[in-house]
Parts: C-alpha cells; sequence; structure tokens
C-alpha cells in the first residue's frame, strides 16, 4: 500500500506541475525545459504509468450496494481552474506545498448528519482524494509540511463510477 500511496502522490504532483506552471518566476516548473526542471525528474513514461496504474486495480478493492459489487475508484479528475486556484491561493498564503490524503466517502450520508458536504449519491462507498494545503515548519532542522488547519478540497470527478482512465 505504501507504494500506492507514494505513486499516487508523484501522480497528482504532476498534475500540479502541469496544471500550475503558468507563472514566470525563476521557480516555476514552466521556466524549466526539457533536462533542467522538476517535471523532468517526475515525469514516468506512458508505457509505466499504464502498467502502474494496472497494479493498483487489484489493490483498489470494490464497493458493496445491495447486491451489486462494483470497482472502487482508481483515479479523481480536477478541473485545471481548480488546481489553479489552488495552487494561487496555497502560494499566496505562505503555503509549501499541496498534500493528496488518499480517503473515502460515507457509505451513507442520512439526514442530520450535521454536514454541508454531501457527495452525489453514485460517490457514496467510493475512494476519493483530498487535497490539503500545507505549511512549512523547521523543527531541528528539518522542514516539514504541516497540513493547513482550514479544510481539505475534493469535488474532483471519481472513477469510476464516473467513467474510467485515459492513459
Amino acid at each position: 500500500m505504501k507504494d500506492v500511496t507514494r505513486i499516487l502522490f508523484l501522480m497528482m504532483g504532476l498534475a500540479i506541475c502541469l496544471a500550475c506552471g503558468t507563472g514566470g518566476n525563476a521557480g516555476d516548473a514552466s521556466t524549466h525545459r526539457s533536462g533542467q526542471g522538476p517535471l523532468d525528474s517526475a515525469l514516468v513514461p506512458p508505457a509505466e504509468a499504464q502498467r502502474m496504474i494496472a497494479n493498483y486495480a487489484p489493490r483498489a478493492g470494490v464497493v458493496i450496494r445491495g447486491t451489486d459489487t462494483l470497482p472502487n475508484t482508481r483515479s479523481v479528475w480536477f478541473d485545471i481552474a481548480l488546481l489553479e486556484a489552488l495552487v494561487h491561493q496555497v502560494r499566496d498564503a505562505g503555503g509549501s506545498g499541496i498534500r493528496f490524503h488518499l480517503s473515502a466517502y460515507s457509505d451513507a450520508y442520512p439526514d442530520g448528519t450535521g454536514t454541508d458536504f454531501t457527495p452525489p449519491a453514485k460517490y457514496w462507498g467510493h475512494n476519493t482524494l483530498l487535497m490539503v494545503p500545507t505549511y512549512g515548519e523547521t523543527v531541528a532542522g528539518r522542514t516539514q509540511h504541516l497540513d493547513g488547519g482550514g479544510g481539505a478540497y475534493n469535488r474532483g470527478g471519481v472513477i469510476p463510477p464516473d467513467g474510467g482512465p485515459t492513459l
């Protein structure tokens, strides 16, 4: 499971780098060219990416809904505008990055749970991904990236049930 988590973090980090590299400062991923920047060291060749995705399928599990056994979520899609807005918000607030938490929706959301967040019923019980801004803090000479206390971001397209990966 540790390898799966590492792979998902790498893939989501790459997605954010690709989605948000629109600035022009020296630390921006968009200013680096082939062989010179952080994207090159994070790039997974397509054939290996396909193999890694296939490796995850049996680990993703299933969702039991009544008498139906459904494949659980294997990926989460986020709109580029949401990713860009989140990166800009974290950067503007002095954040150090974004942590991706593997998570799962509850199996049910009955009335009166006290939450304003109720996902579409088709997502209930499925795996998902939460994005949490982090803030660097140096402790004993080592930088730690701590989750911010302002909540987590979600609302991506969960696949399945919304479709399948296209890589």
